[in-house]
């Protein structure tokens, strides 16, 4: 039993295994991503972009349910839709504020929260660095623009293709639609909803569902973008950057590494956009694994 008790803690370490690991009881589920390089592209440039370390991504986008243990500790601003002066989840006003339809859920508080800004994300943050403190783990962040990237391309070594993309066509839409076999309506999903056709990383509506924030200062230029991957701050103005699109939106030519992503600004706050976390590969992991 011990044995098996370290096979399952070394692998969940390994990263690409899909294999999730938590910091805290109140922390995000996350999941290790390796290193490797991306391929992005406009209309006119292509960029390569490095990972040399791996990192850990949340596994799924934000919940209500998690975002709203913050507001009720007073670290965060309710969300958009929450009713003035509460600190509770209406999943009425929820719905409507999503604009789905049909009757609202008994509770929504495992569906991706939305009506937050950039700011308000990034108290989030601070309020899950606060949790964790004391455990010497790395330090939690939003992530960057290529880091959601690279996790939406998700390649395997020597695959020239996307994990969604089908046949031997240029892959021309969303995994939203059913040629791409993730999702076959737009719906909204639950935050830890498993599509039909599995992340290789083990990540859950990395594409599509809600659009995400990331930490970088929006630039409109592919080289403009770091090549190590890691936030733009420079020229940094009221604008920031979401990325991997709603259910809504469709992706032409991602297949072929278009960059797809808007600009925002910092305090913008809208039913399709949330948000997830991510969080530095430190020393210590590795020596909790080894424990």
């Amino acid at each position: 039993r011990v044995r098996e008790q370290l096979g399952r803690r070394l692998a969940s370490c390994l990263p690409g295994s899909g294999h999730t690991m938590r910091d805290c009881p109140d922390c995000a589920e996350l999941v290790a991503i390796p290193a490797g390089r991306v391929q992005v592209a406009d209309d006119y440039d292509r960029k390569t972009v490095n990972f040399a370390r791996p990192f850990f991504l949340g596994k799924n986008e934000v919940s209500v349910g998690e975002y709203m243990k913050c507001v009720a500790r007073g670290a965060c601003r309710p969300p958009e839709w929450v009713r003035a002066g509460s600190r509770r989840a209406d999943s009425r006003r929820y719905w409507r504020y999503v604009q789905e339809t049909g009757p609202a859920p008994a509770s929504v508080d495992d569906f991706p929260v939305v009506g937050v800004s950039h700011e308000d994300a990034q108290s989030y943050i601070r309020y899950l660095n606060g949790l964790t403190r004391n455990n010497a783990r790395g330090r939690y962040m939003l992530p960057s623009e290529m880091q959601l990237f690279y996790a939406i391309m998700a390649k395997r070594p020597n695959q020239s293709r996307p994990w969604w993309a089908k046949g031997t066509g240029t892959a021309r839409r969303s995994p939203v639609d059913k040629q791409a076999g993730v999702f076959d309506e737009q719906r909204l999903a639950k935050a830890a909803r498993s599509t039909k056709r599995a992340h290789p990383w083990g990540l859950n509506n990395v594409l599509g569902n809600v659009r995400e924030w990331a930490a970088d200062c929006w630039v409109e230029d592919v080289l403009d973008i770091l090549e190590n991957g890691r936030p733009v701050r420079r020229r940094c103005s009221q604008l920031r950057t979401v990325t991997g699109g709603s259910r809504f939106d469709v992706r032409p030519r991602l297949g072929e590494g278009r960059r797809f992503s808007l600009q925002r600004f910092r305090t913008d706050r809208d039913r399709l956009t949330g948000f997830r976390v991510a969080r530095a590969m430190v020393r210590t992991d590795a020596a909790a694994c080894r424990r």
